[in-house]
């Protein structure tokens, strides 16, 4: 079932019955001709599905000539008839989520590379702490495990992240699988940490 690319509303798939604006948020479906397809004139290019027309540009998708007929928008871009209908069958994101997935891949990334930083500094400080034994060692392990509990946060929205782009059909797909398992490990070994530190504890 294909779903309007502005409220992602899911629209009937009789396209008789949908018309040329979406039913809930009524904004424009197809871009109605400005004016009628002209004939070609010589050594001007034609459309590629009338010969006959003169070409108004071309496909935004397939890159062939396009007249005023054939000619219509679909997200941000210009497009032929059978190109919106195959991006519409094959659920094509527009260039607008395809931006929002490559964000929330790239955001996955960089908050999971935040996560794992504060935990390498964390272990760093404990283990300055444990070998060093002064004063200040009980100051440092604490700062330790502190940095590495925070850490948590990060990696948990970069989970968050890697899921919402995952979900999207990003093009960043290796990026946000990464995200996602590396967060979820560093979430994963952080529950399973403080549980058995409390479980020893008590």
């Amino acid at each position: 079932m294909s779903r309007c690319v502005f409220c992602n509303y899911a629209l009937p798939d009789d396209r008789d019955l949908v018309g040329a604006r979406c039913t809930r948020c009524h904004e424009s479906l197809y871009e109605p001709p400005s004016r009628y397809a002209r004939p070609v004139r010589p050594d001007e290019p034609s459309c590629s599905t009338h010969p006959q027309m003169q070409s108004v540009g071309i496909c935004g998708r397939c890159s062939l000539h396009v007249c005023e007929t054939c000619r219509t928008r679909w997200g941000g871009r210009v497009l032929c008839m059978a190109c919106v209908e195959k991006a519409i069958e094959e659920a094509e994101a527009t260039p607008a989520m395809a931006r929002a997935g490559r964000y929330q891949a790239g955001a996955s990334a960089s908050f999971v590379a935040i996560g794992w930083g504060l935990a390498i500094l964390g272990v760093v400080l404990f283990t300055i702490a444990r070998l060093t034994k002064g004063e200040n060692a009980p100051t440092l392990a604490l700062n330790g495990i502190i940095l590495a509990a925070v850490g948590v946060l990060p990696a948990a929205i970069g989970v968050g992240q890697a899921v919402a782009a995952l979900r999207g059909q990003t093009e960043w797909q290796t990026t946000a699988w990464a995200g996602l398992v590396l967060g979820g490990v560093y979430v994963g070994l952080m529950i399973g940490l403080g549980t058995m530190g409390l479980w020893q504890g008590g």
